[in-house]
């Protein structure tokens, strides 16, 4: 859910007003499905767009040469790539589906994916060249004429490409095409021949679903920017006829077992973000209110800077979600994996003096805040703040996290001295005002503790920034500090 609030968040900072219906172009019998809806009428400038385009391209630059000179691990490219396409989603309204996916045995116990069907259109408006630039650019980036195969067809009018890959497993065939106001983009065999049926009016279209559209509109979809969908009960149906049982525990584990279907909406007012779910259940529906703007009496507005311009408020029974997460995350594992995962994790709460569920887990309260304050220096997204109620002892919650991340830096230093050819290796470090950040190169991820909350930051100012603001102005720093990202011995 958190990842689900982050990811809108990118897309709605720069939205206001809903545009067209992404979810009217992929089939009503799809497994799962997520709609982007960016304003229309707000494209960025051109000189917002040059800026935006250029400081993702500076990341991604930064990526492609550290995996190059193997100073970052080989998969930073693909990431850099990923990051590279997501201006497309606040240009374009979108959907994504997933059409099929089955799995098959493992001789030790487990399950690998073996055939997928998924599609993505974008609503273009005849406007298809950025797309296909894109497309454009990662063929260059990631295939050759020795390995790889691009089939031209035209039928109808309709010109559509195909591209296989001897590196790729069979089913792993991506084929593309413009259709008048829509770009479509689908993994696995037949998955764009059912894209383009709903196109032509020959298919049903999600946004038509009758169960679907009752939803929406109960999750006022009409003024959302996000929405996300999981049929559960067919996937789980599907998944079961190879994987027997599993799906059944992880729902069993997560208390939905029961679940049939299940609707999601994002949207805002002023600058706060607002959610609604919609599930239902044995036959019976139910709407909840994930977030919703705060009361300025509430405690919630002080972990909130003023300068944030947007922020998410939920207020879940966070342990209960966090157990209910790792049971179901459990579940899915074969038995004796998670056997040996319990054991170890037990042997480190006893190596490294913490209790996960006396020291943390009871002492958490019940909201979590999302928000975007600072922004990014490279505007790249999901790199939000994220701050978490303490409820009871922080000493307590501080004696745990701090364990854990003694025991995860004595793992990375365990894993350099295995392997100490492995370039810049990641290392966890701890700053002299008690802050713990992850070093790639630059400072990374941060986490910093409050007496009220757990500050998560995409570097260590980000998170002292976000301290001050609950502190106040007085508390900044002392005169000779060190810096933020000089390591100090643990405590």
């Amino acid at each position: 859910m958190l990842l689900i609030l982050s990811t809108a968040l990118q897309v709605i900072a720069l939205t206001s007003t809903p545009a067209a219906d992404a979810l009217a172009h992929v089939p009503a019998d799809a497994y799962g499905a997520i709609a982007v809806r960016p304003e229309q009428g707000t494209a960025p400038t051109t000189g917002q767009a040059e800026a935006g385009t250029a400081s993702g391209a500076l990341f991604h630059q930064f990526l492609t040469l550290g995996a190059q000179l193997r100073l970052l691990p080989a998969q930073a490219r693909v990431v850099g790539d990923i990051v590279g396409c997501l201006p497309l989603l606040g240009r374009y309204p979108c959907a994504f589906a997933l059409l099929d996916i089955t799995s098959r045995p493992l001789s030790n116990g487990g399950y690998r994916l073996n055939d997928m069907q998924a599609v993505l259109v974008f609503e273009t408006n005849g406007d298809h060249e950025p797309i296909a630039e894109r497309i454009r650019q990662l063929l260059a980036a990631y295939t050759n004429a020795e390995l790889s195969r691009l089939d031209r067809h035209s039928e109808t009018g309709l010109i559509r490409y195909r591209l296989t890959d001897s590196r790729l497993p069979p089913w792993a065939i991506i084929e593309w095409a413009a259709v008048e106001q829509q770009f479509v983009v689908a993994i696995g065999q037949g998955a764009l021949d059912r894209a383009l049926a709903v196109l032509a009016g020959n298919a049903p279209a999600l946004a038509n679903d009758g169960w679907t559209a009752q939803a929406r509109r109960t999750a006022e979809a009409d003024v959302a920017f996000f929405e996300w969908m999981i049929a559960v009960e067919p996937l789980r149906t599907r998944l079961g006829e190879v994987v027997q049982g599993r799906p059944e525990e992880v729902l069993r584990a997560l208390g939905a077992e029961s679940l049939e279907r299940v609707l999601g909406t994002i949207g805002t007012r002023g600058r706060a973000v607002t959610a609604h779910l919609v599930s239902r259940t044995a036959g019976a529906d139910q709407h909840v209110t994930l977030c919703e703007p705060a009361p300025p009496e509430d405690p919630a507005m002080a972990a909130i800077p003023t300068a944030a311009t947007r922020y998410v408020l939920l207020r879940p029974p966070i342990a209960e979600w966090i157990r209910a997460a790792r049971a179901a995350w459990l579940a899915s594992q074969h038995v004796s994996k998670r056997e040996g995962l319990c054991a170890g994790w037990a042997r480190l709460e006893q190596e490294y003096g913490f209790r996960v569920e006396e020291d943390l887990l009871a002492q958490l309260g019940t909201r979590v805040i999302i928000h975007d304050y600072p922004p990014h220096p490279l505007r790249i997204p999901l790199l939000w703040t994220v701050a978490i109620e303490v409820d009871g002892d922080s000493e307590q919650v501080r004696r745990a996290i701090e364990g854990m991340l003694r025991a995860w830096q004595a793992a990375l230093v365990r894993q350099l001295a295995e392997t100490p050819d492995t370039g810049l290796a990641p290392q966890l470090q701890r700053t002299g005002d008690g802050l713990w950040f992850l070093r790639l190169g630059l400072a990374g991820p941060a986490i910093g503790l409050h007496p009220r909350w757990v500050i998560v930051g995409f570097s260590p100012e980000a998170v002292r920034r976000n301290l001050v603001s609950l502190h106040g102005p007085g508390s900044d720093p002392p005169a000779g500090q060190p810096p933020v990202d000089t390591p100090q011995p643990d405590r």
